[in-house]
């Protein structure tokens, strides 16, 4: 690839993900407007629950996505959806 090739495709890369952030912050604050996932807004408060981190390895939460978005860290929808995923399984534990 030429110098000027690379360069329209990584504008068009991040134009992609441009899209993509938008799109999961506009799902993202979907979710956190839901009064039924108010619980998953915010970390876990440790003081309220101390055995916490004894009992999930992993914690996340919906501003914890939300911040994830807003450093660029989600390149694929799999994992904002894998983060997704996270939240119910630890609520489930």
């Amino acid at each position: 690839l030429t110098d000027e090739e690379i360069a329209i495709l990584s504008k068009q890369r991040q134009a992609v993900l441009r899209e993509l952030r938008v799109f999961l912050r506009d799902a993202t604050n979907k979710l956190l407007a839901e009064r039924k996932f108010k619980e998953f807004t915010k970390p876990v408060d440790i003081e309220e629950v101390p055995d916490y981190f004894d009992i999930i390895k992993c914690p996340m939460d919906l501003s914890s996505v939300m911040k994830k978005i807003d450093e660029h860290r989600y390149n694929v929808p799999k994992e904002w959806l894998n983060d997704i995923d996270l939240i119910t399984c630890n609520a489930l534990e």
